[in-house]
């Protein structure tokens, strides 16, 4: 009973915990960087997906305040993931726990979406006369849209939602 009191308490403190404290140390790019790094260059589509789970994984590992507050690198970082088709829901689930540094994704974000944008004309073409859906462009809408308001649009990040609600 007194170890459950003390792991519910130390989960108390880590969602109200100050960046910086020891419940919830700031996030470092160093920490970051080599887990980044390894995503483009894996062997294979899986491992790369893998690679980019860790991440993810490492990221929501961290506090909310922490991740709310990560500093310009490693939001830049992060961005330069989206440049990979098949890092994108996970990178944009990542950046959209970021709060005011979440601008510095701002050019990858444009670049992604005007990419994923041809690519679903594309497979809605080959898809006539049926609508394939298309999770990564509302999920990179979702971050867009945070970045320009400030706010989280339940209706455009209702994907990336439902993935958080899903790893919890």
């Amino acid at each position: 009973m007194h170890v459950l009191v003390e792991v519910s308490l130390a989960a108390l403190l880590a969602g109200s915990a100050p960046v910086g404290s020891p419940h919830c140390p700031a996030i470092r790019l160093s920490e970051l960087m080599p887990l980044i790094e390894a995503v483009p260059p894996a062997p294979s589509e899986s491992e790369r997906a893998l690679r980019v789970a860790k991440l993810t994984s490492v990221w929501k590992g961290h506090c909310p305040a922490a991740r709310a507050a990560a500093g310009r690198n490693v939001v830049e970082g992060l961005a330069g993931l989206l440049k990979w088709r098949y890092a994108r829901l996970l990178t944009a689930s990542m950046l959209i726990d970021v709060s005011t540094n979440l601008r510095y994704a701002r050019r990858p974000l444009e670049a992604a979406i005007a990419d994923q944008k041809a690519i679903q004309r594309r497979r809605a073409r080959e898809a006539y006369p049926l609508i394939p859906s298309d999770r990564i462009s509302a999920s990179l809408r979702c971050v867009e849209h945070k970045i320009k308001t400030g706010r989280h649009s339940r209706l455009l990040c209702q994907d990336l939602d439902h993935l958080d609600s899903d790893s919890e």
